[in-house]
């Protein structure tokens, strides 16, 4: 069923792109801990 697989492949992608944002997100808190950690020595 040509419908549901590219429902699929959309969930795919939707699962991706919020894997993506996550790690952004992760990175982006670890960039900020770090820095607030250098403001403290």
């Amino acid at each position: 069923d040509r419908r549901k697989e590219s429902e699929g492949k959309a969930d795919q992608a939707k699962a991706t792109a919020k894997d993506k944002v996550d790690e952004a997100g992760d990175r982006a808190k670890g960039v900020t801990d770090s820095l607030r950690n250098d403001n403290d020595k």
